[in-house]
């Protein structure tokens, strides 16, 4: 999640919003289309695996959201993004941050 072309949302972005969960073996992150290509390559991302540890959504470069060099996404993106998933800790923590809206 260091990766300069990636922002940080869900469970990489808990600490930013000071969620209450903790999730250390999984990423969550938005990439522009233009840079996913290098992105697998540089990583070895399988879109196949049984067991993915990554998530990144994928934005067409025209409706990029983010601000340059803006590492996490806002609040509400990252509640929405964990009310998102299939983890119920983590879409109890999405509705707790939405309840701070």
């Amino acid at each position: 999640m260091e990766h300069p072309g990636i922002v940080a949302s869900g469970v990489s972005a808990l600490g930013s919003h000071s969620a209450d969960l903790v999730a250390v073996d999984q990423a969550d992150g938005y990439i522009r289309r233009s840079e996913l290509a290098s992105m697998i390559d540089e990583y070895a991302l399988d879109n196949a695996a049984d067991r993915p540890n990554v998530q990144l959504r994928v934005v067409g470069d025209e409706y990029w959201p983010f601000e340059h060099g803006q590492r996490y996404a806002p609040l509400p993106i990252v509640a929405l993004d964990l009310l998102d998933s299939a983890d119920e800790r983590s879409r109890r923590a999405g509705q707790e941050l939405l309840n701070r809206l």
